[in-house]
C-alpha cells in the first residue's frame, strides 16, 4: 500500500489518496453496501454485542461513502433483523410512543439477552424454543385409561386382563377356518 502514497508530500495528500482508494463512493458499492445492511438477519444463538457491531460497522462504512443511515432507520432495520427469541421486547418497543434511540435500543437489546441467558441457566441449559418442542412430543403421546402409562391406550394395555372366553371364541373362528379351507 505504500506505493500509493510515495509520490505525496502532505499528509493531507496521503489521506485522500488512501481514501480514494478505500472508500470509493460509486453508485455500486453503495448499493452493496445498503443491500448488506438492510438485509442483514441476525441468526438464533449469535450474540447480540456482534450482531450490533457488525451492524454499527456497515453503517459507519455508509456514512463514509456519503451514504449515511438516518438513526430512525438504524432503529427499523435492528428491530426487523432480529430473530424470533426477541420477539416480546421487539413488540414492546414498538409499542413505545415517543421516538427510539439507537442507543435506549441497544441498552435494551443487551438487557433483554442478558435475562434470557439468565433464565436458561436457571431452567437447567433448556432454551425456551426446546421446552415447547419437548412439551409438543409429550402431548402428542396417548395415555392409557387402565394403567395411566404413557405411550399406548386401554386397548391395547398390556396389563390388562385378557378375557379368556374371548381368546377361545377367537381360536375356535380360527380353527373353523381352517378347517373349512382343508376340506
Amino acid at each position: 500500500m505504500l506505493y500509493l502514497i510515495t509520490l505525496c508530500e502532505l499528509l493531507k495528500d496521503a489521506w485522500d489518496t488512501l481514501k480514494k482508494h478505500f472508500e470509493r463512493d460509486t453508485l455500486a458499492n453503495k448499493l452493496n453496501l445498503k443491500k448488506q445492511y438492510f438485509r442483514k438477519e441476525m441468526c438464533e444463538g449469535t450474540q447480540i454485542n456482534a450482531h450490533l457491531k457488525e451492524m454499527k460497522v456497515l453503517a459507519d462504512k455508509l456514512a463514509s461513502i456519503g451514504a449515511p443511515i438516518s438513526d430512525e432507520d438504524q432503529v427499523v432495520t435492528l428491530l426487523g433483523s432480529l430473530p424470533s427469541s426477541f420477539t416480546t421486547v421487539v413488540t414492546a418497543l414498538e409499542a413505545k410512543s415517543d421516538g427510539l434511540t439507537m442507543d435506549y435500543v441497544q441498552e435494551t437489546l443487551v438487557h433483554h439477552e442478558q435475562k434470557l441467558k439468565s433464565k436458561e441457566r436457571s431452567s437447567g441449559g433448556v432454551s425456551p424454543q426446546d421446552t415447547a418442542l419437548l412439551s409438543q412430543r409429550r402431548k402428542r403421546l396417548p395415555i392409557c385409561w387402565h394403567c395411566s402409562e404413557v405411550g399406548h391406550v386401554q386397548k391395547y394395555c398390556y396389563k390388562k386382563k385378557i378375557n379368556h372366553r374371548m381368546v377361545l371364541l377367537l381360536w375356535k373362528k380360527i380353527l373353523m377356518k381352517h378347517m373349512v379351507k382343508g376340506l
